[in-house]
């Protein structure tokens, strides 16, 4: 998707005035078009307080002021249009419907909930099934708090993390043709997202999972730079 720039960011919170202004400014010098934010930790009040802040549009589906929150902020100059907003009352996940000159977009950003919890991601499935009449693209990421393929994606797990809520991811996968687009491109390569020191145990607990049609674009992109 030449047209834009989409950048993600964990923030680990951004309560704090003095982090999320060092936060805002940071995003701004980097030319994005969109930003997806996981782990803001905004609450109602820190929305109107994020609003003013930012130099352009902001969709928040808020934590509390310690856990949880996501959003997408949209830069002021970004050529685009947001045609549906969706969110839970969780802070687990915000889902807009973007078009571009080229593309209609379903974006998602999700912060996967610590219990097995499939409901979550069966009503992602319902969702984007709704969608899917109209869409030319899907994009889904950040933190899933699960693996794919427990066999390349976890070290020293001794369980299938949250296995009933990974069954579903799969399904979701399976029914809405959606490809994890880093496993695509390194097959067979172990790399993680998390890590627990003591003991040692590590997972790809983040990534994205793309429509057919964007990950033809990133193979041909990957292809033609390489």
């Amino acid at each position: 998707m030449n047209e834009l720039k989409i950048v993600f960011l964990n923030c680990r919170g951004l309560n704090n005035s003095n982090k999320r202004c060092d936060v805002l400014d940071y995003l701004g010098k980097t030319k994005g078009d969109i930003y997806c934010l996981q782990d803001v930790h905004w609450n109602e009040i820190l929305i109107e307080s994020t609003s003013l802040e930012w130099n352009g549009s902001c969709y928040i589906s808020p934590g509390t002021s310690n856990s949880r929150g996501v959003a997408i902020l949209i830069s002021a100059e970004a050529n685009v249009t947001v045609d549906k907003i969706y969110c839970d009352s969780d802070g687990n996940l915000i889902a807009l419907v973007i078009k571009t000159l080229t593309y209609c977009i379903s974006l998602v950003v999700i912060y996967g909930p610590n219990d097995d919890t499939p409901d979550f991601f069966k009503n992602i499935l319902t969702l984007l099934f709704n969608l899917s009449i109209y869409l030319s693209v899907c994009l889904i990421m950040r933190d899933w708090n699960l693996v794919i393929d427990p066999s390349l994606d976890t070290f020293n797990y001794l369980h299938v993390n949250n296995p009933r809520a990974r069954q579903m991811v799969l399904n979701m996968q399976r029914e809405l043709n959606l490809y994890d687009v880093w496993r695509v491109l390194h097959p067979d390569d172990r790399q993680y997202t998390w890590r627990q020191r003591n003991p040692v145990k590590q997972g790809r607990l983040d990534f994205f999972l793309v429509s057919s049609g964007l990950l033809n674009t990133v193979l041909k992109s990957s292809i033609s730079s390489g």
